[in-house]
């Protein structure tokens, strides 16, 4: 299973989080969710994350599953 750090998943938030406010913005602008934005980009291979819908709950599952800390 894929593995990220906690640093570099609150840079990925941020990024996504702005680009769905850009979206919002749009008329009828669809916007990947955050968590298959990130199952796909990072190859988790988690089908948990790929269908979560609201980000904040992706969020956790991803820090749950696949966070690692850089000793």
């Amino acid at each position: 299973m894929s593995k990220i750090t906690m640093p570099l998943l609150k840079i990925e938030l941020e990024s996504w989080l702005e680009l769905k406010k850009s979206m919002d913005a749009v008329p009828n602008g669809k916007m990947t969710t955050f968590g298959k934005y990130m199952n796909e980009k990072y190859a988790f291979k988690n089908d948990t994350i790929l269908n979560e819908a609201d980000h904040n709950t992706a969020l956790l599952l991803i820090m749950r599953d696949h966070v690692q800390e850089i000793n």
